[in-house]
């Protein structure tokens, strides 16, 4: 709780000085993310289910995942600006009457230099609410109905994006994100590498 509201103090105060600085218009940030990497978490195949034949293969990875995510840019000085987002990524599966789901929610503070189209950005991210969840029906998988929790998580992100047009009036950016990242189990000193590499999608 104490390193969330730290972020959400600076994110306070990078507002308040970017207005203070200069007349500017705070815009809204969306964006969708698909991740993949990391360690593998769980790596299963089921042949059958209750009885009824099945053939799947899949495992979840802890850099794995669809990113959902919202924010604000905040333009700073010519070509520079700052940007902070918050959302969901999942890594799910899900065969007849079983859920598994890997889930955390990250909020992202980067750093922008746009130089026409390109942007390259840098910054940090924080994870909270990092739970790998297991929900069946069948009784005969036996401690599946939990959520396994992991601590809190610091990474670092690198993204360079393609902006539709070439400046923040309003379109679509594109690019490349690369995110490190480690997580720990609750209680433990296991460490699970949930490091990605992904695209990025961005409307403004």
């Amino acid at each position: 709780m104490h390193n969330i509201q730290l972020l959400i103090t600076f994110i306070v105060l990078m507002v308040s000085f970017s207005a203070q600085s200069q007349a500017i218009e705070i815009r809204p940030v969306v964006s969708i993310g698909y991740d993949v990497g990391g360690d593998t978490l769980l790596d299963y195949t089921v042949i059958s289910l209750n009885g009824r034949p099945i053939s799947i293969k899949d495992k979840i990875t802890a850099g794995h995942g669809l990113t959902l995510a919202a924010g604000l840019y905040v333009p700073m000085m010519d070509n520079i600006g700052i940007q902070a987002t918050a959302g969901l990524k999942i890594d799910s599966a899900t065969f007849v009457d079983t859920y598994l789901a890997f889930s955390r929610n990250p909020i992202d503070v980067l750093a922008i230099g746009s130089f026409g189209h390109h942007n390259f950005s840098g910054g940090v991210t924080f994870h909270t609410g990092v739970d790998f969840t297991c929900t069946t029906t069948d009784t005969t998988l036996t401690g599946c109905n939990s959520v396994t929790k992991f601590d809190n998580a610091w990474g670092a992100i690198a993204e360079y994006t393609y902006a539709i047009p070439e400046n923040y009036e309003g379109g679509l950016k594109i690019g490349l994100r690369l995110t490190k990242i480690n997580y720990t189990l609750s209680g433990s000193t296991s460490n699970f590498d949930g490091s990605s590499v992904g695209l990025i999608l961005y409307g403004y």
